[in-house]
């Protein structure tokens, strides 16, 4: 059973472009009460693409709160009116320069539960394929690179590829394509 918090306040001491710093007063069922602080999002895509012969498409782009380079499958987040399999789409052309032909919604997954509220939703993008030679994020994006999902667990299990949603598409990718064969 759990334990349900009351919110007797809400104040909100940032809102940018991208997300919303709000801290919530909040009483606890015993009375006792609590800040939480809130990180809100408009939540994101993040696309397992797959080519015709089982290669899945990552990106390399520098991420600033990490101050590195992180491997990641393409992902974006949400416009405005937008639908996720939209921004799916959208941001598979844009990052990659790919499309695809089949589109799966894998799962959803909240990053960051303790103290956001921003979902992720994860799609399986099947027989991609190259439609542009420069993608129109290619500023952002270092590199594209097909390889396959035994050397995307390679990575993983060598700590190359740490980005969370990254490591839960690939898993469930394989796990896909496990399921499909038996």
């Amino acid at each position: 059973m759990s334990k349900k918090e009351t919110t007797i306040n809400s104040k909100c001491f940032f809102e940018g472009k991208i997300l919303r710093l709000r801290v919530d007063e909040v009483q606890l069922e015993g009375g006792k009460l609590g800040k939480r602080e809130i990180v809100e999002h408009p939540g994101a895509v993040a696309i397992v693409a797959i080519t015709h012969d089982k290669m899945v498409l990552l990106v390399t782009q520098f991420r600033k709160p990490m101050e590195k380079d992180l491997i990641e499958i393409p992902a974006g987040k949400l416009e405005k009116n937008e639908t996720p399999l939209g921004c799916a789409k959208r941001e598979l052309l844009e990052e990659t320069g790919y499309v695809a032909n089949n589109w799966r919604e894998l799962f959803a997954i909240y990053t960051s539960p303790g103290f956001s509220n921003e979902k992720v939703i994860i799609y399986l993008a099947t027989e991609v394929v190259k439609t542009l030679d420069n993608p129109m994020d290619s500023e952002e994006i270092a590199s594209i690179d097909l390889i396959s999902v035994s050397e995307a667990l390679k990575l993983i299990e060598s700590k190359k590829i740490v980005d969370g949603k990254t490591v839960a598409g690939i898993l469930a990718a394989r796990i896909f394509y496990e399921n499909e064969t038996t």
